[in-house]
């Protein structure tokens, strides 16, 4: 995958063309491609920013064994110790993110064979707590990593707005702005309408603005619902799309 990394940097040249496959939004809108990034370290057109891990990197860090962690200076000990009494004792009485998960010890005096008189350094896991503010404030490597501009693209309130939005709304209506075409699209967008539910719909300001046609599959879907009268076929066909027929065969499905 570095290597897959390395290639999707690469320069280009100046006229290069990229040919986008997608729809036009309007009104044309500029993605911010740099959110998320740490403010010391912004991209621009020429150089990457380093990103800061978010919600899920931190969870994720949290959640594994194999994470690279910090170790933290408890107490020294002279002589044998309980470390399962040690961790149970240090993590008493603490919130869930106050807790270690592991504790060691590393000997400081002595060689060869264990003694009573060896002295011990015990040291403690980063706790949860302790996880998520050193990857919210640290500037080491290990935790800021480069934008992939993935990430910085979904991590814009601004890009959600005007581009995933619109992705998902129906016929690129214009409900984001305008919440009389908002209230009537999330009316009708559950089909089990009975009769309380297509009047309430009929009355509403948008309804005038549907066309005729989408009204008239509105009407279907209520009496569908509420009385069993299936749809005409002019509005919902019997016959499969063409690319189901292109697929079957006498001896079944493809």
């Amino acid at each position: 995958s570095r290597g897959q990394g390395h290639l999707s940097k690469g320069a280009i040249e100046e006229g290069h063309k990229i040919l986008i496959n997608a729809e036009q939004l309007y009104p044309p809108h500029a993605p911010a491609m740099f959110g998320g990034e740490d403010e010391n370290f912004r991209g621009d057109e020429t150089k990457s920013g380093l990103d800061r891990p978010d919600d899920a990197n931190k969870a994720s860090a949290v959640g594994n064994p194999r994470a690279k962690l910090r170790w933290h200076f408890v107490r020294n000990h002279t002589g044998s110790i309980d470390l399962e009494r040690e961790l149970a004792q240090w993590n008493m009485g603490k919130a869930p993110g106050e807790q270690t998960r592991i504790i060691i010890k590393r000997r400081l005096t002595g060689d060869g064979a264990p003694r009573p008189s060896d002295t011990y350094e015990i040291l403690r896991e980063d706790t949860p707590d302790e996880i998520r503010e050193f990857m919210d404030e640290s500037n080491s490597p290990d935790v800021l990593d480069f934008n992939s501009y993935h990430s910085g693209l979904l991590r814009s309130p601004e890009n959600q707005r005007w581009v995933t939005a619109m992705d998902i709304a129906i016929g690129q209506a214009k409900c984001l702005d305008d919440p009389v075409m908002r209230d009537v699209l999330v009316a009708i967008a559950d089909w089990k309408i009975d009769e309380e539910k297509f009047s309430a719909i009929s009355e509403l300001s948008g309804w005038k603005q549907l066309s005729e046609e989408a009204q008239e599959l509105v009407l279907a879907s209520y009496l569908y619902y509420q009385e069993g009268e299936f749809p005409s076929p002019e509005l919902v066909p019997l016959t499969p799309p063409p690319l189901v027929r292109n697929a079957q065969n006498p001896g079944g499905v493809k």
